[in-house]
């Protein structure tokens, strides 16, 4: 078994009960050679499979992993917090009554932090690990990464992915991370990251929702093609560029964007195929593409609400009205 140190980890946060999100996580993970799971709190809340979580994540636990107290899990083992909203407090007490007594025992036992090879397992922050207040900007992640020894900080409960380093200087630093992009952590700096939530992800991107919702759809129909795509807006003015501020093509960037998000799905290759298309129209393009290649279902994402989106129309429900097949739009919790 390889040291802590060298150890591959599996970052796990918020699952809140939702059992196919998980799995597709922890498949995910095998894929890409995970050696260990860390399960950085709320397993449980406002997910409708609790007992199938807990028992998942129990067993991993058995196996080695590591597994922190959230507030939820707290609030289902215990009782919920003041802080906790109405609907939230319902679906608490919805949770309590889904589980057995091992399973609330499990979660009762769960500690605040988790200490591993020079590494911080905490569900909120490490300055007040059951006070549960969140990490939201450079000054928070600053606070946290001063109140440990730890070189590396792991943690959730913001359910949108952060990572903030703390330089020698005492200067604190953030940025969003970009999937598929690997990121070294160096020796030089101290680390917080927030992995972003597995059951509940609040960041605009519905792609685990939309990865669950084409696997079912894909399942359905024995012999189906599925056909991968993302739109790169194009102007119909001015001249558009081809790479980024670091000199990156833009479509191969899209292009492995697009595979990563596709792996998940476990489709045999043969029956796969990506596209990067390039419109200034992206819904447009979605069914020009739509069309041409006789689909007969159409899975979409849809972000969150905005007065733009409500006054313009979105992609999706443009989609939705035009395209000449059925349409299935997955939106972020």
């Amino acid at each position: 078994m390889p040291s802590s140190t060298a150890m591959r980890w599996a970052l796990l946060a918020d699952v809140h009960a939702n059992a196919e999100a998980l799995s597709a996580s922890l498949e995910h993970a095998q894929r890409r050679g995970a050696e260990s799971h860390a399960f950085l709190g709320d397993l449980v809340g406002y997910g409708a499979d609790p007992a199938v979580v807990v028992d998942r994540v129990r067993a991993e636990v058995k196996r080695g992993a590591v597994a922190v107290l959230g507030n939820h899990d707290q609030a289902v083992a215990r009782q919920p917090s003041g802080s906790m909203d109405a609907d939230a407090s319902r679906v608490i007490e919805w949770t309590r009554n889904h589980l057995d007594r091992a399973q609330i025992a499990f979660l009762a036992d769960l500690p605040l932090t988790v200490v591993r090879g020079g590494r911080l397992f905490v569900h909120a922050n490490a300055w007040d690990p059951g006070g549960w207040a969140y990490i939201t900007r450079a000054f928070d992640a600053g606070r946290s990464l001063r109140a440990t020894d730890c070189r590396q900080t792991f943690c959730g409960h913001v359910h949108q992915p952060g990572l903030y380093h703390l330089a020698e200087n005492g200067t604190v630093s953030g940025f969003q991370p970009t999937p598929g992009t690997g990121i070294r952590l160096g020796t030089r700096r101290r680390w917080l990251v927030i992995p972003g939530s597995v059951g509940q992800p609040r960041d605009g991107n519905p792609a685990a929702c939309l990865r669950v919702t084409a696997r079912r759809v894909f399942d359905t129909e024995p012999g189906s093609r599925l056909a991968c795509i993302t739109v790169l807006r194009t102007s119909r003015f001015a001249v558009d560029l081809t790479v980024d501020a670091e000199g990156r093509n833009l479509r191969v960037i899209r292009l492995v964007e697009l595979k990563d998000w596709a792996r998940m799905l476990g489709v045999p290759g043969d029956r796969l195929t990506f596209h990067v298309l390039e419109h200034p129209d992206p819904a447009r393009a979605i069914i020009e593409f739509a069309t041409s290649n006789g689909v007969d279902h159409i899975v979409i994402g849809a972000r969150g609400s905005s007065a733009l989106r409500r006054d313009l129309g979105s992609v999706s429900s443009q989609v939705v009205a035009e395209a000449e097949c059925t349409v299935t739009v997955v939106k972020a919790p």
